[in-house]
């Protein structure tokens, strides 16, 4: 298991909000009106995903 799964899980089983570092980059990843939204700062900015859940 990643720790992205571990975040994931987190998320699944109530957090709010759960931050990271994974492979020199910093993951935020929380709850946008039921959406799963996921910021990483790495050195080329930020860039978002999400993914209805």
């Amino acid at each position: 298991m990643t720790i992205i799964d571990q975040a994931i899980n987190l998320l699944k089983d109530g957090a709010k909000k759960v931050e990271f570092e994974w492979q020199g980059t910093e993951v935020t990843a929380y709850w946008v009106n039921n959406v799963l939204r996921i910021d990483v700062k790495g050195l080329k900015g930020v860039e978002r995903c999400g993914s209805s859940g």
